[in-house]
């Protein structure tokens, strides 16, 4: 079977780009949000419309101790650390 692709790999320059980004689904901003506090989703959220209002389809969401990386509408990695 065959390897899925690497979500941080540079486009193939052959590939066509999407014509608009891809919005966080409903279970990926679920995933992001559970077990935050009501402050911290608050935030989340208010980033995530920044975001797509200005058309990111890569970016960084950041919270007090830890960020996800999105890309595509999707979580490709995150953290937990002290600041």
């Amino acid at each position: 079977p065959a390897s899925p692709p690497d979500p941080l790999a540079p486009r193939d320059p052959g590939t066509p780009a999407a014509s608009r980004p891809r919005a966080l689904s409903p279970t990926v901003r679920s995933y992001i949000l559970d077990g935050h506090s009501k402050e911290i989703q608050a935030s989340l959220v208010e980033q995530i419309e920044q975001y797509e209002a200005a058309g990111a389809t890569s970016f960084t969401l950041q919270y007090p101790g830890g960020y996800y990386l999105i890309r595509d509408g999707q979580v490709v990695g995150s953290g937990r650390g002290e600041e």
